[in-house]
């Protein structure tokens, strides 16, 4: 469960990953005083910027394993599942766009985290969606997965600079995942 390994409370954790996804090299300092705290507080829950990382990397990937867990994806049709999905990081964005942010064009950092879990669900759902006839056949699963992803962080990115009305992130990413930019409605 999240709550056994959580490091810092919640609203606290969620301010370091939004700043550590937008500013990824921040100083502890600055970190500090963009999140609400002092220095000393960072420095109590880790000595180093390293031992921070490592914190925050570690509960935002259980956050991210529990939203799966959460969208059961095996009920219903794959695109009731990825609807839940959806819903289910939308809650949990935060600690999914800092992720993707800190692995992003490194592959060292990348396979010292445990994606497989969620690489294998992510390419399960897009290939039973496709089998069912519910997604593209024209798409490999696998860039569909990816895609997922930098979803995610485009959102969380629109939100931030106010582009993207919070309430209505669930049906922009839905819509515009599943139609691209056709201008199909959502149904």
């Amino acid at each position: 469960m999240i709550n056994d390994i959580q490091p810092v409370e919640p609203k606290l954790g969620r301010a370091l990953a939004v700043t550590l996804a937008e500013q990824p090299k921040i100083t502890l300092q600055a970190l500090a005083k963009a999140v609400g705290v002092s220095r000393a507080t960072l420095y109590r829950l880790a000595a180093t910027r390293d031992e921070l990382l490592a914190l925050l990397d570690e509960y935002s990937l259980a956050c991210v394993k529990q939203v799966f867990e959460q969208a059961d994806l095996n009920q219903g049709t794959a695109r009731d599942a990825l609807k839940r999905l959806i819903t289910a990081h939308i809650e949990q964005r935060e600690f999914c766009a800092y992720l993707i942010s800190r692995t992003m064009g490194c592959e060292k950092r990348r396979q010292a985290m445990d994606w497989s879990d969620v690489e294998r669900h992510l390419l399960q759902l897009f290939m039973r969606g496709q089998q069912a006839g519910e997604f593209r056949i024209d798409l490999p699963a696998s860039w569909m997965a990816d895609m997922f992803g930098y979803f995610i962080l485009a959102l969380c990115e629109g939100e931030s600079k106010g582009r993207v009305p919070r309430a209505s992130m669930a049906d922009y990413f839905e819509s515009f995942f599943l139609f691209g930019a056709q201008g199909q409605p959502v149904n």
